[in-house]
């Protein structure tokens, strides 16, 4: 078996979004009872939460609806809202092709395979749920769980102390991920290989998609 550990990003890489963002926004608010949402709610939305998970704070998506009641001066049950936001995201994500495949072939080579994503805990947590892909990782690293997030050095520090924490010390980990500032850069700075999916810029190796990973992955 490799000695190499193996990391994928979450969002845009083992899953894609059938939806665009505002859809989400206003589909919770609507399921929280707002009845016909303001168009301005997805930019105070938007604003406020990747403020709060920029700064890893607790409850992001409660906290950007809270902003959207105050801001716009709409009567939002902003727990009932953020609640509806996770579950409707969730379902809007679907398993990228050949991601089961390939995160299977690298549980079966590698030295051990993990999730190292940006997000709210619950939300992430939920994703790998919905796809069937809980019990699929040795280690999940969800930047709001970890106080750090990408591309912070830190959450690739912590990320690999999670694996020796769980008796796994890996001589090399390769990051799989989508975006080449926050994922793909950061993960070289800190002293890991890197694997591009869908986008040929940048030193690393590149690919179409996570399915067709094939020989750059170990």
């Amino acid at each position: 078996m490799s000695e190499t550990a193996v990391w994928f990003d979450l969002d845009g890489t083992l899953l894609q979004h059938e939806r665009t963002f505002d859809a989400f926004v206003r589909d919770a608010l609507v399921a929280s009872g707002v009845v016909n949402p303001p168009e301005q709610a997805h930019d105070v939305f938007a604003e406020r939460i990747f403020g709060a998970l920029e700064r890893c704070e607790d409850d992001p998506i409660e906290r950007a609806f809270e902003a959207v009641d105050a801001q716009l001066g709409i009567d939002v049950d902003t727990a009932a809202a953020a609640d509806a936001y996770r579950e409707i995201e969730v379902d809007g994500t679907t398993l990228a092709d050949g991601a089961r495949e390939t995160i299977d072939a690298a549980a079966e080579r590698a030295a051990a395979v993990g999730v190292l994503s940006n997000g709210e805990g619950d939300l992430q947590r939920a994703k790998l749920d919905a796809h069937d892909l809980a019990d699929a990782f040795d280690a999940v690293v969800i930047s709001n769980e970890v106080g750090a997030r990408k591309p912070d050095p830190e959450i690739f520090a912590t990320a690999a102390d999670r694996l020796s924490a769980n008796g796994v010390d890996a001589a090399e980990h390769v990051f799989v991920a989508d975006e080449y500032e926050t994922d793909i850069g950061p993960a070289e700075q800190a002293g890991w290989s890197a694997i591009h999916v869908r986008n040929d810029e940048g030193p690393s190796g590149s690919v179409n998609r996570v399915g067709s990973l094939g020989t750059l992955l170990l």
